[in-house]
C-alpha cells in the first residue's frame, strides 16, 4: 500500500520516500510525486480526482487536458474518456494532440493510443467538443468553441508518415465503398458519359467509325482532357505514360538497358524542357523526372519510386493541374470552353469533330487486329499512334500487333539513343513509372482526406504539433 502525504519532502532521501504519494506545489501548478524506492522496473496502479475539467461555452461543452506530460517519455499509452452518455461524430468531436498516434470512437468510449514511443518532447493532449446536456459544468466560459479550437490547431499538423494503420483503414474503406456505393455510381456514370457522347457524336458508341488520322494534332494533353471528360479516359496515371514515351521517341529522353538487363533513363535536354511543342504540364513532369534522377541524372525506376513516394505533394499537384493545362489549350485553340457548369467542356463545331475522332481513332487502335486493310504508315506516324496507345492504356497489345504485321517497321520506331530497347520495354518503362506517379497521387489524395478528417474532429490520426491552451499536465522529472 502507498501512504499518501499531505506534503512532498523534495530533500527526502530515496529510501525515506519510497512506497510514499505526496504533493509539491510549484510556480505552474500541483505536481503528483511518488517514491519508487530500489531502481529497476516498477508498476504503479495510480487514480485521483480531477474537478471542473469541463468548461462550458455559448454554444458547446469543452475537454482540453493534457493526459501525459511532457518529460515522461512513455514506451505505451491508451487513453479512453467516458461520458454520461456515449461518444460518437453525433453528439461530439475530438483531436488529439502531441504526440504521434490515433484518436477515434470506440463503442461509445474516446479511445486514443500512440503509434510511437514518445520522446521527451511529446505529450498527449486532448481535445473535445461536447454537444450541450451531456455535462453540467460548473465552469462557465464567454464566447464560442471556435476560440478553443483556433488555439489549438496553432502549429498542428494531421498529415500522416508511414501510418500502417491509416493505409490499412484507407484500404478497406475504400475496397467497401467501391462494393457498397461506388459500383452503382460507376455505371450512372458510365450512362450519362455513353447519353454525353452520342449527344455529341450524333450516334451511339457503336456506329462511330474507325479513324486512323492522329486528332487534335497530335496533342496528348487536350485529347487526355476530351477523353476524361467524355468518359472514355481509362486511368488517370496513362497520360504520363503517354508523355513519357513520346519524349523518348522525341530523343528528349533516351532509355537503354544497363548491364544487368534492367532499363535506364536518361535527359537529353539538360535541366529544363523548353519548346511551343510541349504543354506546360510535359515540361512539369520532364523537371521532376529530372529532379528524381540525383547527381548523376541517370534515372532508374526503383530511384524514382522511392522518390515519388517521398514526394507524393508534388505529383498530386501535378495531376490536378493536368485538366487546367488541357482545358487552357483547348480553348487557346477554339476547340472548347469550360462549362459553366464545373469543369465539363463546351465544344465548338471544330471541337466536335476532333472528339469524335479521338473516339473512333481509339476504336482503330483497339481493333487494329481486326481491320483488313491494315497498312503500316511511316515510323513517324506510328509513333504517333504508340503514344496515343499509351493514353488509352494498351500500348503493349498494339506494340505487339505491329511486331507481327511488321517488324521491320517494330524495330526502326526507337530512336537511335534508345536503340538497344523494343517499344514493348518502352511501354514496360513509361507504364511502370506512371504507375509509381499515380501511386503517389493517390496516397497523397489518401492523406489529405484523412488529414481533413482528423482536424474536423471526426478522429483519426493526432497531431504532434499543436495543442495549446490545454489544463493539467506540467513535467516530469525527479522531486
Amino acid at each position: 500500500m502507498t501512504t499518501v502525504l499531505g506534503s512532498w519532502d523534495i530533500n527526502a532521501s530515496r529510501r525515506e520516500k519510497a512506497g510514499k504519494c505526496g504533493l509539491v506545489q510549484t510556480q505552474t501548478g500541483t505536481e503528483i510525486c511518488w517514491g519508487f524506492g530500489e531502481y529497476g522496473n516498477h508498476t504503479f496502479n495510480v487514480s485521483y480526482r480531477i474537478s471542473n475539467v469541463v468548461e462550458s461555452y455559448d454554444d458547446y461543452d469543452s475537454f482540453h487536458f493534457q493526459v501525459v506530460p511532457e518529460g515522461i517519455a512513455p514506451r505505451k499509452v491508451s487513453v479512453a474518456i467516458i461520458a454520461p452518455q456515449p461518444l460518437s461524430e453525433d453528439n461530439s468531436r475530438i483531436w488529439g494532440f502531441g504526440f504521434d498516434g490515433e484518436i477515434g470512437y470506440d463503442d461509445g468510449v474516446v479511445a486514443a493510443k500512440n503509434n510511437k514511443r514518445l520522446g521527451n518532447y511529446n505529450s498527449v493532449i486532448e481535445l473535445i467538443r461536447f454537444d450541450k446536456g451531456i455535462f453540467t459544468p460548473n465552469v462557465q466560459r464567454s464566447g464560442s468553441f471556435d476560440s478553443v479550437l483556433d488555439r489549438a490547431m496553432e502549429g498542428a499538423d494531421f498529415s500522416e508518415e508511414d501510418d500502417i494503420f491509416g493505409k490499412i483503414f484507407a484500404i478497406i474503406t475504400t475496397v467497401f465503398m467501391a462494393f457498397a456505393f461506388l459500383l452503382p455510381i460507376f455505371f450512372n456514370v458510365k450512362a450519362n458519359a455513353r447519353r454525353k457522347r452520342k449527344k455529341l457524336f450524333g450516334m451511339k458508341d457503336k456506329d462511330v467509325p474507325w479513324n486512323r488520322d492522329v486528332p487534335f494534332d497530335a496533342d496528348i494533353v487536350e485529347s487526355f482532357t476530351v477523353a476524361e471528360d467524355l468518359g472514355f479516359g481509362d486511368q488517370n496515371g496513362n497520360i504520363a505514360s503517354a508523355i513519357i514515351t513520346r519524349m523518348i521517341y522525341k530523343n528528349v529522353l533516351w532509355a537503354q538497358k544497363d548491364a544487368d538487363g534492367n532499363i535506364i533513363m536518361g535527359f537529353n535536354c539538360g535541366e529544363e524542357l523548353t519548346g511551343d511543342d510541349w504543354a506546360d504540364s510535359a515540361k512539369r513532369l520532364y523537371r521532376l523526372l529530372y529532379t528524381a534522377s540525383g547527381e548523376d541524372h541517370i534515372l532508374q525506376p526503383k530511384e524514382f519510386s522511392n522518390w515519388a513516394g517521398m514526394n507524393k505533394q508534388q505529383f498530386y499537384n501535378w495531376s490536378n493541374d493536368i485538366g487546367t493545362d488541357g482545358r487552357k489549350r483547348l480553348g487557346d485553340r477554339s476547340l472548347a470552353s469550360r462549362s459553366m457548369w464545373g469543369n465539363s467542356l463546351q465544344y465548338t463545331d471544330k471541337g466536335k469533330t476532333e472528339a469524335k475522332k479521338l473516339f473512333g481513332f481509339r476504336r482503330f487502335l483497339q481493333d487494329f487486329t481486326l481491320i483488313k486493310e491494315r497498312s503500316t504508315p511511316e515510323v513517324t506516324l506510328w509513333q504517333d499512334y504508340m503514344v496515343f496507345a499509351a493514353l488509352f492504356g494498351i500500348a503493349d497489345k498494339v506494340a505487339k500487333e505491329l511486331q507481327e504485321i511488321n517488324p521491320t517497321l517494330y524495330e526502326q520506331l526507337m530512336p537511335m539513343g534508345s536503340a538497344t530497347i523494343t517499344p514493348v520495354d518502352t511501354y514496360n518503362l513509361s507504364n511502370m513509372l506512371s504507375r509509381n506517379i499515380e501511386n503517389a497521387r493517390a496516397a497523397q489524395q489518401s492523406a489529405l482526406e484523412r488529414s481533413a478528417r482528423s482536424a474536423g474532429g471526426f478522429g483519426g490520426h493526432t497531431s504532434i504539433g499543436g495543442g495549446g491552451g490545454f489544463h493539467g499536465g506540467g513535467h516530469g522529472g525527479f522531486r
